[in-house]
């Protein structure tokens, strides 16, 4: 994250959406699930389950 400092206050810019995304596994959550829409197939992970893990 890049700071910049003017006039008495501070400004920290934010890194780019894609990394952000990816870093927190989301891409691959996205991927998975379109390929399992595709192909008709069952998820690795319940939707309940998915709730529960991002609620901890």
């Amino acid at each position: 994250m890049a700071r910049r400092a003017r006039a008495g206050y501070s400004h920290q810019t934010i890194p780019g959406w894609q990394t952000t995304l990816e870093q927190r596994g989301f891409v691959g959550c996205a991927r998975h699930f379109i390929d399992c829409v595709q192909n008709q197939t069952v998820p690795e992970t319940a939707g309940e389950q998915a709730i529960l893990a991002s609620a901890s």
